[in-house]
C-alpha cells in the first residue's frame, strides 16, 4: 500500500493511505477539527470548512492551530 509522509507540529508521521485530506487527518489523529486552523507548508491556512477539499501531499509540513475568541 503506498504510503504519505507528514510531519505534523515538528512530529513526523507515515500513513499507510493512497491519499489523504485535512480532515482524514485529523480524524486519524483523533483530533477534533471544531475550533483548529491548519497551516500547510508554512504558507496557507485553512479553517474547517475546507479541510475535506485539501488534500495532502508526501513531504507537507502541517500546523495544527487552536482557535482561541474572546478578549475584552
Amino acid at each position: 500500500m503506498p504510503e504519505i509522509q507528514l510531519q505534523v507540529n515538528g512530529e513526523d508521521y507515515q500513513i499507510q493511505v493512497e491519499s489523504i485530506t485535512i480532515l482524514g487527518l485529523l480524524s486519524y489523529l483523533g483530533v477534533s477539527p471544531n475550533g483548529k486552523l491548519v497551516e500547510l507548508n508554512q504558507d496557507h491556512i485553512f479553517r474547517s470548512g475546507q479541510f475535506d477539499d485539501i488534500y495532502l501531499s508526501s513531504g507537507d509540513r502541517i500546523e495544527l492551530i487552536q482557535f482561541m475568541g474572546g478578549g475584552s
